[in-house]
């Protein structure tokens, strides 16, 4: 973001070091007034929490952006819904976790009991896929409607690392709580700090033991569906984690800053 007439540059980090390396590099960092991000973490490491403005975690999304209507428990396809534009990613960056999707569908034996369905721009996944979900967006309705039509949804960041993924949780499981379906979670690396552990499935409780998970999956109570799904819609209604306003207000921030 460059305020050139004020004299004024500032970096926006909105993607993870996976996706936008360059964008975490000090040589470019040091070329900029200000340090926009959503990793406290990097930050503190760099020494440069002084130049810093940083939010809680990655922004975007309305919280008044709302389905009008939920699938009955009796109603939801006995499965797990995956939406993702891609499958296996061939980055070599630190913590790069796109594989996740490949390796779920193929290790994770469910059937008959339960079914998995992808949705995905292009076709991968062979007999796992079912086309596209249109139009895409990641908090469109059409994204809300296809997770709300399953009980469960596999939900990963592209990233997992001690350093990278600080603060980045993004739309991926909280549209699942706001579609009333449980997320099956892995990538902010301090969720524990944002949201509560009894809403979603933590992956990293699994992750090496796919029979265990599949089991937990299987004979997942629906009492305990229902008062999960519940409590994790009603916490993200006010929880106010990633909003578009908060954001916009730390923009504005910055340019306060600049008047200083």
């Amino acid at each position: 973001i460059n305020n050139l007439a004020r004299g004024f540059k500032h970096l926006l980090t909105w993607e993870p070091y996976v996706i936008r390396p360059e964008n975490w590099d000090m040589n470019v960092i040091n070329q900029f007034d200000s340090f926009i991000t959503f990793n406290r973490k990097f930050c503190e490491s760099q020494n440069i929490l002084s130049k810093s403005f940083i939010t809680k975690c990655q922004s975007g999304g309305n919280i008044d952006y709302e389905l009008n209507n939920f699938r009955k428990y009796e109603e939801k396809i006995k499965g797990i819904c995956i939406l993702g534009k891609r499958g296996h990613d061939k980055r070599q960056e630190q913590g790069n976790i796109y594989f996740l999707r490949e390796e779920f569908l193929k290790h994770l034996f469910v059937e008959p009991a339960l079914v998995k369905h992808l949705y995905a721009h292009n076709p991968w996944g062979g007999r796992f896929y079912q086309g596209r979900c249109e139009p895409y967006d990641p908090w469109g309705i059409a994204a809300l409607r296809k997770i709300n039509e399953y009980l469960f949804c596999f939900c990963p960041e592209n990233t997992y690392h001690p350093l990278w993924s600080w603060g980045y949780l993004t739309t991926r499981l909280r549209r699942c709580f706001k579609a009333k379906t449980i997320g099956i979670y892995i990538g902010c690396y301090n969720i524990d700090e944002l949201v509560p552990k009894d809403l979603y499935i933590d992956f990293r409780d699994f992750y090496g033991d796919y029979s265990r998970l599949a089991e937990y999956l299987i004979n997942f109570p629906k009492e305990k569906y229902l008062e999960m799904t519940e409590r994790a819609y009603k916490w993200y209604k006010t929880c106010k984690l990633g909003l578009a306003d908060d954001f916009e207000n730390l923009l504005n921030s910055v340019v306060v800053n600049e008047n200083n």
